[in-house]
């Protein structure tokens, strides 16, 4: 390896360092982010942050969401009676929610 090639190479890792310190990157933040996106973190925020907001029993986005991070896969029918007791017990106003619940298991399982 001649003298020539030596500056070369030390020009070139130069430019790699240079570059990397404009990149500015935080390999930590990185790491957390994918983790938490891996663990699905980022719907389970929107999802408790959305469901005392909206109305569950017709929000799409909402319950796309939660039916993919608690892995929701039933009919139409059972997700519609699902979500509508969902929306009336939210807030604690539901009557005979023990009896709906059983009902709503005989009925569609």
């Amino acid at each position: 390896m001649c003298y020539s090639d030596c500056v070369s190479f030390v020009n070139v890792m130069k430019e790699k360092e240079k570059f990397s310190e404009s990149m500015n990157i935080n390999v930590k933040s990185i790491l957390e982010e994918r983790l938490a996106n891996s663990l699905g973190l980022d719907k389970y925020q929107y999802i408790m942050s959305h469901f005392k907001t909206v109305d569950v029993s017709k929000d799409a986005d909402f319950q796309s969401t939660f039916n993919g991070f608690y892995i929701v896969r039933r009919n139409e029918e059972w997700r519609k009676a699902y979500y509508n007791y969902f929306e009336n017990t939210k807030n604690g106003n539901a009557t005979g929610t023990n009896l709906l619940a059983r009902q709503m298991w005989r009925k569609k399982g």
